[in-house]
C-alpha cells in the first residue's frame, strides 16, 4: 500500500514536471531582443546584459519589464507568428498589429509620427526603448533569445533581415520585405551558454546599404522555426546623413586670404581683352613643393589695360599663413 501511494504520487509530479517541460517548449518562441547591440568588448563579444548594451528596439518595446527571455510569456506576448491560414508568407501581415496571427503578440504597427513607439509607454504604461540610429552603410547587430532552438541536434534556418523604402506612408507587405532582404544571419550565433538552452543570448550583425538616403527606414527580423512557422519583430531606423567630406584641395595649407588694400605680387600674360578676373593662386610654400588651391582673391574685378608685356610686383603679408611668397597667375577671357 505505502509503495503503491508512492508510486502514484512519484508518476503524478513526474506527469507534471513533464507537462510544464512541454509547456515551456510549446512556448519557445523567439523575437528581437535589441535591435542595435553594443558589446563593452569587441575583441571578446558577448550577448549577455552583462556585456553589452542596447542602443536601439523594436516598436513599442518594453523595458525591464521582465527578465532577458521572458518576453514571450509577457501580457501579450512580445512574440508574433504569422497566419497558418495562407501557406504563401507574401500575404501575411509584416508586422503584428496585437491582432492577426497564429499568435498575434504585441503591437508593432507603425506610429504616427514614427517616434510615438519609442521613447514612450506602452498600453500598460510601462516605458518603451528608444527608436535605433545609424547612418548610410553602418553596421547593427541584434540580439535574440534562444528559446531551446540553438542546440546543436536542431536544425534552424538562419534569420532574415529586410528593409523598406526610405520614409514609407506605411508598413511593407512581407512580399516587399522578401523583395529587399539585405543579410542572413545564423540563428544559433549564441555566447555565455548554460543548462538553461532557453535563455541563451544570441545575435548577429550586418551593414545596411552605403546607398541609403537620410530619413526612416522599416526592418523586419524573420525567423522561421518549423515549415510554416515564422516570427517576425519590426523596428524604425533613422538614417543620418554622413559627415560632409571637406571640399577636395591638393593642399593642407591655411592660406590667408589678401587684403583688398595691399597689392599682390602678378604676372599677366598678353591678351587682346582689356577685362579679366582673378580666377586661381598658384602657391609656393617653405620645404613644400607648390600647391595649387583655389581661393578668392578679392571680390573686385580686376580691370586693365594690357599691353604685350606687363609685369607688376607686389607683397603679400605672410604673418597668418605659413606661405612665404604668392605668384598669382591670372588667366584673361
Amino acid at each position: 500500500m505505502i509503495f503503491t501511494a508512492f508510486s502514484k504520487v512519484s508518476f503524478a509530479i513526474f506527469v507534471t514536471s513533464l507537462m510544464l517541460f512541454l509547456t515551456q517548449k510549446a512556448k519557445a518562441h523567439s523575437y528581437a531582443d535589441c535591435i542595435d547591440w553594443r558589446f563593452k568588448n569587441s575583441k571578446n563579444p558577448s550577448w549577455s546584459d552583462k556585456n553589452g548594451v542596447c542602443f536601439g528596439y523594436a516598436r513599442r518595446f518594453p523595458l525591464k519589464a521582465k527578465p532577458f527571455a521572458k518576453l514571450d510569456s509577457d501580457d501579450p506576448n512580445r512574440h508574433y507568428q504569422q497566419s497558418h491560414k495562407n501557406p504563401d508568407p507574401s500575404h501575411s501581415l509584416a508586422c503584428s498589429n496585437g491582432k492577426e496571427g497564429a499568435e498575434p503578440g504585441a503591437d508593432e504597427t507603425m506610429g504616427n509620427p514614427i517616434s510615438v513607439a519609442y521613447n514612450n509607454k506602452d498600453k500598460r504604461g510601462r516605458k518603451t526603448g528608444v527608436q535605433t540610429i545609424s547612418k548610410p552603410g553602418g553596421e547593427l547587430c541584434i540580439r535574440w533569445p534562444a528559446k531551446n532552438h540553438a542546440v546543436p541536434d536542431e536544425k534552424i534556418e538562419p534569420v532574415t533581415i529586410a528593409l523598406s523604402e526610405v520614409n514609407p506612408k506605411r508598413d511593407p507587405t512581407q512580399l516587399q520585405f522578401l523583395n529587399n532582404i539585405v543579410a542572413k544571419l545564423n540563428y544559433k550565433n549564441c555566447t555565455d551558454k548554460h543548462e538553461n538552452s532557453d535563455i541563451w543570448p544570441c545575435g548577429g550583425c550586418f551593414k545596411l546599404p552605403t546607398n541609403l538616403k537620410p530619413g526612416n527606414v522599416v526592418m523586419q527580423w524573420r525567423w522561421r522555426l518549423n515549415s510554416n512557422e515564422w516570427y517576425t519583430s519590426c523596428a524604425d531606423i533613422n538614417i543620418m546623413r554622413s559627415p560632409v567630406a571637406s571640399p577636395n584641395t591638393t593642399s593642407a595649407v591655411s592660406v590667408a586670404k589678401p587684403s583688398a588694400d595691399i597689392p599682390p605680387t602678378t604676372t599677366q600674360t598678353p591678351s587682346m581683352t582689356p577685362t579679366t578676373s582673378v580666377s586661381s593662386v598658384t602657391i609656393s610654400a617653405i620645404d613644400n613643393p607648390p600647391i595649387t588651391t583655389t581661393t578668392p582673391i578679392s571680390q573686385a574685378t580686376i580691370s586693365t589695360v594690357i599691353t604685350p608685356t606687363i609685369n607688376t610686383t607686389l607683397n603679400v603679408p605672410t604673418s597668418t599663413s605659413a606661405v612665404s611668397s604668392t605668384t598669382l597667375v591670372t588667366d584673361t577671357l
